[in-house]
């Protein structure tokens, strides 16, 4: 990040070719795959942008990250939102993915998941997942966002990275903002089939992640050290 600051007054790269890079081997993905965010909220924004309507709708959970209600809102597309489970659930108010398979219609074209989920800590078992996420029509996108998948090596939580070669309308969303201790500095990403990548870096501000922050993300890759004892 220091050295970053002795060429502040150049602009960043604007397509964070070297993070890519990295985040690809990190993965093993090819950097098509991905798209950079100021955050991944500011993901969460381009998806709506590229993929909602007033025509269309999206679906979400009751108790969800308060940004997806906000994203549909904006794009004047219509909110379907599925109750949570019970109080008295093993997953106490996480996601029922049978009340939100209810409720994807035609117009369905995003399908907000959590997982582990913000705010309620729960998560859905992978076999649970990869059911729900196989059996949604084409014409519908599950965003899982696995902001908090850090913390979820000691439950069964899946990394659904490994299925987008199986699941083409899936895309997944991370961020450094939690387990690598960077919030401050916005820098989150998407991993999707490159055609979908490509289609949200056409909508994307070419210079959203600054210089500083790509520096700082490139590095805290490398530092595995830190996100396995995040304490020391």
């Amino acid at each position: 990040m220091a050295g970053a600051l002795a060429e502040i007054g150049l602009y960043p790269d604007g397509s964070g070719f070297e993070l890519k890079r990295q985040l690809s081997a990190h993965h093993g993905i090819e950097p098509g795959c991905l798209t950079l965010g100021n955050g991944s909220n500011d993901v969460l924004v381009l998806l709506a942008e590229a993929f909602l309507t007033p025509a269309t709708e999206a679906v979400y959970s009751q108790y969800c990250f308060a940004i997806y209600p906000i994203v549909v809102q904006a794009s004047g597309a219509t909110a379907r939102i599925a109750p949570a489970l019970p109080a008295d659930n093993p997953m106490p108010l996480g996601h029922d993915l049978e009340a939100m398979a209810k409720l994807i219609t035609p117009q369905t074209r995003l399908i907000f998941l959590a997982n582990p989920n913000n705010p309620t800590g729960t998560w859905i078992e992978p076999d649970r997942l990869k059911a729900f996420l196989g059996a949604l029509p084409a014409s519908a996108l599950a965003v899982v966002d696995e902001a908090y998948f850090e913390y979820s090596r000691d439950v069964e939580c899946p990394d659904t990275t490994r299925w987008l070669k199986e699941l083409p309308n899936l895309v997944v969303l991370r961020t450094f903002s939690k387990a690598y201790g960077l919030a401050g500095l916005r820098v989150g990403y998407a991993i999707s089939q490159p055609q979908i990548a490509e289609t949200l870096n056409r909508l994307r501000q070419p210079f959203n992640v600054n210089s500083v922050a790509l520096a700082a993300a490139t590095a805290a890759l490398d530092d595995g050290e830190h996100v396995q004892n995040p304490c020391n």
